[in-house]
């Protein structure tokens, strides 16, 4: 599995089941597109009469919509993505959990004169405060705001308005 097979998914991407996934969520009510925990039988029963498509369609696109959710909240812990090894200068370099005791890391010792231990601790918060942080794949870094991100026209239409 590479990028060359990620590639040639796009490519063979069928647009009729965008298309009903489109339909899918524009059959939920608000409240079912806010907190999809509330999707019950009945509801996906509903959803799946205004969507044209049979229930277990509803049923696995809200499973994946979850499995997707806790995958994000794991990589934004900075647990990477389960089952692949980190990339040098990624966050979550190790690709899971690991086996085994781990000892615990020493902390930075510090100085017994205070007034040389002052001024390490200014020089530490100078240094964090001109090291900026670094983004990557879209992750807000250095001169970036999240706020200046624009989804694209076809993911606006199937959203509730504001």
């Amino acid at each position: 599995p590479g990028m060359g097979q990620m590639k040639d998914q796009i490519n063979n991407l069928d647009e009729r089941e965008v298309d009903r996934t489109a339909a899918i969520i524009k059959s939920m009510t608000p409240a079912e597109r806010a907190e999809p925990t509330i999707i019950n039988g009945s509801r996906r029963a509903r959803i799946a009469r205004g969507s044209g498509v049979d229930v277990s369609a509803v049923k696995n696109l809200v499973e994946r919509f979850f499995d997707a959710r806790k995958m994000m909240s794991k990589m934004a812990q900075g647990g990477g993505m389960p089952g692949m090894p980190g990339m040098p200068g990624m966050p979550g370099g190790g690709g899971g959990k690991k086996k085994g005791k781990q000892k615990k890391a020493k902390g930075k010792r510090q100085s017994g004169n205070p007034m040389k231990r002052k001024q390490e601790e200014q020089a530490a918060a100078a240094r964090r405060a001109q090291a900026g942080e670094g983004g990557a794949f879209g992750v807000p870094g250095a001169g970036q705001d999240p706020g200046d991100f624009e989804l694209p026209q076809e993911f606006k239409d199937i959203l509730p308005p504001k």
